[in-house]
């Protein structure tokens, strides 16, 4: 079933080549950014794998509610409290949100957009000085 809808629309999977940041730099920066808000947020709290597995699934969710253009109205979610815990929650997800959208993701959609293209660099020639560095493991393993 899936295959046929790839196969339908055509899908065309581009896949990031390990250990080549050039490749898709842009994705693994807005990890990055997700993660650093996320220790930012719960500094040294000690959460069972249960409830660690409930928040990064709610970030989850909130990361992929990400409108892909201008929203005319603010959304209002409200949550219902059960207990707590589920407050607590929601207060780190509140805080890493806010942390995350405003700082660190607009900051990286600035920067993407303000860094060279590494198409569009020089080709080498005969006489330029560049720095070569051994691949110790086989990439094709």
């Amino acid at each position: 079933m899936v295959q046929n809808f790839i196969a339908k629309e055509r899908i065309i999977w581009k896949n990031i080549i390990e250990r080549s940041p050039w490749w898709g730099g842009f994705y693994e920066r807005l990890v990055r950014s997700v993660k650093e808000s996320l220790f930012k947020i719960l500094g040294k709290a000690l959460l069972s794998f249960e409830k660690m597995t409930t928040i990064l699934t709610e970030i989850e969710a909130v990361l992929n509610l990400i409108p892909l253009s201008y929203v005319y109205e603010p959304r209002k979610c409200f949550y219902k409290i059960i207990s707590f815990k589920k407050k607590y929650q929601q207060l780190l997800l509140k805080q890493l949100w806010h942390r995350w959208k405003k700082k660190q993701y607009l900051l990286d959609l600035r920067t993407a957009h303000s860094v060279k293209n590494p198409e569009t660099y020089p080709e080498l020639k005969v006489g330029d000085v560049v720095l070569i560095e051994k691949n110790t493991k086989n990439k094709l393993l």
